[in-house]
Order: C-alpha cells, then structure tokens, then sequence
C-alpha cells in the first residue's frame, strides 16, 4: 500500500486507473447507456457503438454489459492506428482461442477460420463478445469483417455480437467512409458522456467509502474544484484526487483543502492542465448565448454579466482585463458581444500556454564543447550510436541554480521498439501493454518506444550499460552552448518535429526529422514523444515519485515562452506519448 494511501486509511486502488468492479460509480449516463445496450443485445441485436471523450470510462462499461448479458466467450481488443487488418483478426482469434494458420499474410483465410468458429459455437447454443476499443482507428476492411461477424451463420437469432468503443470521431469516421451502410439493421450507439458536478462530487465519496475512509477526506470545497479542473471525466478525476491525497499527507493534513487541489492541478501533465481552461469555455459559450438575448439598448453592468464565471476563475491566473471593469456599461448586444468574444481570445491564448515554463535565461558556458560530431562506441550500441555532449555549467530555462553538467554520452535517437523488443527477448522482461505476444507492430519498430514507466527505461539503460540521463543533461543537449532556443536555433519551425502542428496524432520513425537534429547530431530532441530523465544529483525540486520528462510529443506541443518544455510525470506510470533515449558516463 502506498504511503499516502496508508495515512488515510485508504484501499491502494482506491483512485486506481486501473478498473476494479467495486469501484464501478453509475453515473446517470452510464447508468442510461449500460440499460440501453444491455436490453438491445438481450433481444438480439448483433452490433454496439459507444462513443465518449478520452478517460468517460468506455472499456468498463463495455465489459460491464458483458457481466450483465451472460457468461459469453469474450475477445478484447486494442486497436492501434498502425495495427493491421491481419493483427487485429489475430488478436480475435487469440482471445477466442481459436486455431489458425500462424504466419499468415491471407485475412481472408483467418475470417473464414472465425466465421467458421462462430457457427459452431452457436450452433451449440453459445455465444460470444467482442470488444474493440480505440474503434475509431479501424479500417475500412477491418470493419467489413467485423460485421460479417455478428451473426455467426446463425439467422435464427443473433448470439455474437461486437461491441465497438470509441471517440467521438468514430461516428464522423463511419460516415467518411460511408461504413454505416454495412452495419446490420439494427445498431445500439450510446454517448458515455462526462459527468455532471453532482454525479462527480458522488463518485469520490463513492470510491472513498468503498476503499474504507471513514472520515471526511476532501473538503467540499475541494470536491467542487476537482470537478473544474476534471470536468467530470473520471480518469481525470482519479488522477487528480491521486494527487491530492499524496501532496495532503506531506503536508500533514488530513483533509484535503483546495489549496491542495490547486497544487495538485499544477503538478499534473501539459494536457490535463488545460482542462478547467475548456471548461471555462464553456461557461463563455453560456454568457455568450445570453448576450444574444440581451434588448439593445439594455443598460447592464458586466461585472454582473461575468460574475458566474469570476467565481470559477483563480485571481491570480485569470481576470477580465480592463481600466476600470467594474463601471463598464454595456449598451447593446453587440457590444456586450464583442466583450464576450475578446474574453474567450484572451482563455483560447491561456489555453495555448498552459505549458507555461520560465523565460530562458543565458547559460554559462566553459565552451569546451567540440562543434563536430564525434560518435562514439558504447558497450551495446542500442539504439545506433552515442554523441559527446560537452561540460558545461548550465542555468537552466526553469530558474534554477547553476548545475556544472560534466561530458556524457548521449544516445542519437531515442530507443526504438525494435531495440526495446531485443531487451524484452533477453530479460523476459514486462512487453508495453499494447504489443501483442511480446512484439512490437512490425511498422512501428523504428518508432521510439512508448508504453513504459521510468523503471522500465531504468531497467533497458542498465541492461546494456547505460543510464538515463539527467534534467540538466538533457536540457543541455538540447539547448547547446549558444544557449539555443531550440536544438536547430532560436526561431520555432514546427515542419522540423513530430508535434500538434504536424496533425498525425501519432509516432513516427526516429529518423524522420533529419532537419530538426541538434548540432551535436541527436534527432527527436523536440516532439514525438516526451522522455524519461533521471534527477540524478542535479539540484532540483521534484515531488517524491515523479520524474521529469522533457521536449513535448505528437500530442503536446512543445513551444512555450520561446524554450523547450518539461513536465513532471508519476514514475509508477506508463504513457502513450513517453519514451526515452540513454546517457554513459565517459570513462
């Protein structure tokens, strides 16, 4: 049991991600949809869509419909966007424990293998469940396949059914392709939708009381901030309450306050701080509809039009910025319009920065550093080669004390799947969670590995002689002796990394971004994925169990006040946009 979990008497997965039955909260729109699709597949319907925002809780409600229905065979799968048709039948096939041809490159060969499968079970009187999730990524073939399905050969009544769970894009994803004319006539969709400030505030004490805390945990204060910040999507809320209880037991409270909460919030990733800026927006988008209802000619304060909102935001981040806003009288809806428009501009730029980082300050050269590449051999060359980083002492973009950083070797790239692959091989080490029999999507083994804790980075770096490197290494390697803004320079140019700007929501190949290397030679320094750094003796705050990761990823950017970003991540996790590359002490 952790520490912190231990000081409030609490069950360790108390606010697990981890889904535990128990824990299961019947928010009302997860109550509404698992009624939906429990009653639709009881009567034979062969097909289920639920859709809902990243963390609502899709695959638990998938699986808990199943317990619902009956004991069916069940195959559950994640789709990655580069899984191919052949992998995902395999994967099917696997959860089904059904034989088929190993190696195949044929998907019509293993469908007829599955159908086959399936008219046999239900000719028994059996049925079975599968569950896809992440269905948005699926493919035009894939899902053809998937509804011929369903039946099983079996026209009597329906006993296979395929449950699909996705973002909301999946419904704009099935009409792109014009995929809904192949679905059987009879579909449940259901939208899991984020709960509301009551349904959240009852899903904590929920989650507390079934973890055994007895006395009150969160203040209501507190409860009412969490839901700001999480907008009752419950991944969101888990994380947070994770983090507030750690952060209230080191500072010896037993109720977590909003202060707490607060702090908490800023402890959190780059793309779960934007989350009460959307909210906000929300709110923006309700007074903007009442400044549509307001008469021209309506004398109104805008204090009192923006006072619901004021009471959500913290002083000292936000204000409505102006002279003397208090005496500012609106006189049309057009005015009162455009006031509410350049307050929504001023929350979209908050939002664009909510990476916010210091204003890079000049590092302290000894200008020893060697303006040519050198490459150096390693005692495992994993993932291709090694570059010489110069000593140098280093003020860091984040204020902190000078740190004199010695000369280390740095890995060119970040470790591949590919190498991670011969590391699991040879250690019978723990795959990432997404890989299916220890192996990496074969398209994806010059990708950077992701799907690992920092312990995991730790173990790989150890196994072939290596170790991570520091924060101020790492910032050092990218920035340079010229203090660069960036590992090519000063000026941003988003076309040399894999960050938001580029749109492909995923990984690519290390090599890919030749242009946006370091002068020292190491590429993905800025985007692809965030990576794992050590705190090593480096002089810096951390939180206890955190570490830092550093350069952004396809799904965060990485420019923020004209330096390179840095976030703290929990150790104990593992993410869908964080690697790693490894550091060696010179000898």
């Amino acid at each position: 049991m952790s520490i912190y979990y231990k000081y409030f008497n609490l069950d360790n997965a108390t606010f697990s991600l981890v889904s535990h039955p128990k824990y299961v909260y019947r928010a009302a729109s997860f109550r509404t949809s698992l009624s939906l699709l429990s009653k639709g597949f009881r009567s034979g319907i062969a097909v289920g869509i639920v859709t809902g925002k990243v963390g609502t809780g899709k695959t638990t409600l998938c699986h808990y419909v199943i317990n619902e229905v009956s004991a069916h065979k069940l195959a559950s799968v994640r789709v990655n966007p580069l899984h191919t048709t052949i992998e995902i039948l395999e994967a099917i096939c696997d959860g089904l424990n059904i034989d088929y041809p190993k190696d195949c490159d044929d998907a019509e060969l293993i469908h007829k293998r599955l159908c086959e499968f399936l008219t046999d079970t239900g000719a028994q009187g059996k049925g079975t469940f599968i569950i896809i999730d992440e269905a948005q990524n699926i493919g035009y073939d894939l899902f053809q396949y998937l509804c011929g399905l369903s039946s099983g050969g079996n026209s009597e009544k329906i006993k296979h059914h395929v449950l699909l769970a996705g973002q909301p894009e999946l419904i704009d994803s099935l009409k792109s392709m014009k995929l809904s004319q192949h679905l059987p006539e009879n579909v449940i969709h259901c939208e899991l939708e984020a709960m509301d400030q009551h349904d959240t505030v009852s899903y904590i004490r929920h989650r507390l009381i079934i973890g055994g805390a007895i006395d009150t945990v969160f203040s209501t204060a507190a409860e009412s901030a969490i839901y700001e910040y999480s907008q009752g999507i419950p991944r969101s809320i888990n994380i947070l309450c994770d983090h507030c209880l750690r952060m209230s037991q080191q500072y010896s409270e037993k109720v977590v306050t909003v202060s707490t909460v607060d702090k908490a919030q800023a402890a959190i990733s780059p793309y779960q701080q934007k989350s009460k800026v959307n909210f906000f927006r929300q709110g923006i988008a309700t007074l903007a509809g009442r400044a549509e209802r307001i008469t021209s000619g309506v004398s109104q304060n805008i204090e009192e039009i923006f006072r619901p909102l004021q009471k959500l935001l913290p002083v000292r981040r936000y204000a409505v910025a102006s002279d003397n806003s208090s005496k500012i009288r609106v006189h049309s809806k057009a005015e009162l319009t455009k006031i509410v428009q350049s307050f929504n501009m001023s929350l979209s730029t908050a939002a664009n920065n909510s990476l916010i980082v210091s204003k890079p300050t000049r590092i302290l050269a000894d200008n020893d550093y060697s303006s040519n590449v050198a490459s150096y051999e390693a005692d495992r060359l994993i993932p291709a080669g090694m570059t010489r980083i110069s000593h140098a002492t280093l003020q860091s973009a984040y204020g902190k004390v000078e740190v004199l950083v010695s000369a280390f070797l740095l890995d060119t790239t970040p470790v591949t799947n590919k190498a991670f692959a011969l590391f699991v091989e040879e250690t019978n080490h723990l795959a990432p969670d997404h890989w299916r029999k220890n192996n990496p999507p074969y398209k994806l083994l010059d990708h950077p590995v992701v799907g690992i804790t920092y312990s995991d980075a730790c173990d790989f770096a150890k196994w072939c002689g290596k170790r991570l490197p520091t924060a101020s290494e790492w910032e050092a390697a990218a920035r340079g002796p010229a203090n660069r803004k960036f590992p090519w320079g000063d000026k941003w140019e988003s076309t040399r990394c894999n960050t938001t700007d580029s749109q492909l929501n995923k990984t690519t190949a290390v090599d890919s971004y030749p242009q946006g290397a370091s002068m020292e030679g190491c590429f993905d320094l800025i985007g692809n994925v965030w990576e794992w750094t050590d705190q090593g003796n480096d002089n810096i705050d951390l939180e206890s169990g955190y570490a830092y990761v550093f350069g952004g990823s396809f799904r965060h950017q990485s420019i923020a006040n004209d330096t390179i970003a840095r976030s703290m991540l929990l150790q104990t996790n593992d993410y869908a946009y964080v690697g790693f590359r490894c550091a060696k002490d010179l000898s």
